[in-house]
């Protein structure tokens, strides 16, 4: 377990509380190199949070750059997914101070950049040039290469922690709300879980070349980019080279055609391809299934777009609604994009996240927008 994770895990601004609960515990079964695994009991068990809700907050980690999957399992049945902590761009610095020396050491996790390159490292070299990342490590003459993945405590002295920016409050600050009702019925109207990750698909011995991967510059050729999710494209080649999709590259690019026809990806309900990859979600639904309408079942619970601040300003630009203005809340102007998205779902989440946070003139703003078509059928006023 790794004290200096948890620390810098609980300094970090994620802007979801169960993605911020499940980070700080997987900082907490951390090692020393970051990496981190827990088995789906445990989380549930420490977080008090049904599977469904976990994985949509490890997901959300994902997509904002904190973990990363790497190709280890561990367990009794060697099926639970070893991560990789990541500190992002946007991650706030955290920093303990040794008192008796008063030297100064970050708590961060790599970045991905680091991380990446201390894979390189790690392979051996080849005659033909850099091992990639799916290739294994040759043995060395001095014994078998140690396990970075045992869990274990740092030894270094713990000092008084140290965050430059101040520990951030996740709670939001609702009492200066500006409700701007600017563009509210100018935007064209809207349409309306994963299976944990059980290893790679791919046969090991015979992996593709990340230099011979022509499959992946399909996949990203027909990826849609009206929503502005289409990003990350070198961690999302890496994860297709070191998965070996290249040999899937037909069903992949099949399936993201047909769901492109879907009106819940046309109205800004498609993933961020990492997460598509991530998740395998070309094999929830067959293409034919999908032209038949058997894409239905994917527009669940799992994207709940009006959730995060950038799942509603992506479903807000996918709609056609005016952006969100820079001194202008998110909570009050989510109202605004759930009225013009005609989104129940996403009504009767806004109203009990305003109950939630005890914010009545969030709640009353949010009814009187709605009107009676979003309200649910047993909503009061309080």
């Amino acid at each position: 377990m790794s004290g200096d994770a948890t620390t810098w895990a609980r300094a970090q601004t994620v802007g979801d509380g169960r993605a911020k609960a499940l980070l700080k515990e997987y900082a907490h079964w951390a090692s020393e190199d970051y990496t981190t695994w827990a088995s789906n009991e445990t989380l549930e068990l420490a977080l008090e949070l049904d599977i469904k809700t976990i994985r949509k907050a490890r997901e959300r980690l994902i997509e904002l750059g904190y973990l990363i999957e790497t190709r280890k399992r561990r367990g009794d049945t060697g099926n639970i997914v070893v991560y990789q902590m990541l500190a992002p761009e946007s991650a706030v610095i955290a920093q303990k101070i040794d008192r008796r020396t008063g030297e100064t050491t970050s708590l961060s996790p790599p970045s991905i950049e680091e991380y990446l390159a201390k894979q390189d490292q790690k392979r051996s070299p080849s005659k033909s040039g850099t091992p990639k990342a799916y290739q294994k490590r040759s043995p060395s003459k001095i014994g078998t290469p140690p396990d970075l993945d045992a869990r274990g405590t740092k030894n270094a002295p713990q000092g008084v922690p140290d965050f430059p920016q101040g520990v951030p409050n996740l709670d939001p600050d609702l009492k200066e709300l500006g409700f701007d009702l600017s563009g509210v019925g100018n935007a064209r109207a809207s349409g309306g879980a994963d299976d944990d990750k059980t290893g790679p698909s791919h046969d090991e011995k015979n992996p593709p070349s990340e230099t011979e991967t022509p499959g992946f510059d399909r996949f990203w050729a027909v990826w849609p980019a009206a929503s502005g999710r289409k990003q990350a494209r070198e961690l999302c080649l890496s994860h297709w080279a070191a998965n070996g999709l290249e040999a899937d590259m037909h069903l992949i690019v099949a399936h993201v055609e047909a769901m492109k026809r879907t009106p819940h990806w046309k109205t800004g309900g498609d993933p961020t391809p990492i997460r598509y990859l991530e998740g395998r979600r070309w094999r929830d639904c067959s293409p034919d299934e999908i032209d038949a309408g058997g894409d239905e079942r994917l527009a669940d619970e799992s994207e709940a777009w009006f959730e995060t601040q950038l799942g509603v300003d992506a479903r807000a630009k996918a709609i056609g609604f005016r952006d969100r203005k820079p001194d202008e809340d998110w909570r009050g102007y989510r109202v605004l994009v759930v009225k013009t998205a005609n989104d129940r779902r996403a009504a009767e989440f806004v109203l009990k996240d305003a109950q939630r946070f005890n914010d009545a003139r969030l709640y009353q703003f949010a009814r009187q927008t709605f009107g009676d078509a979003l309200l649910p059928m047993d909503d009061h006023a309080s």
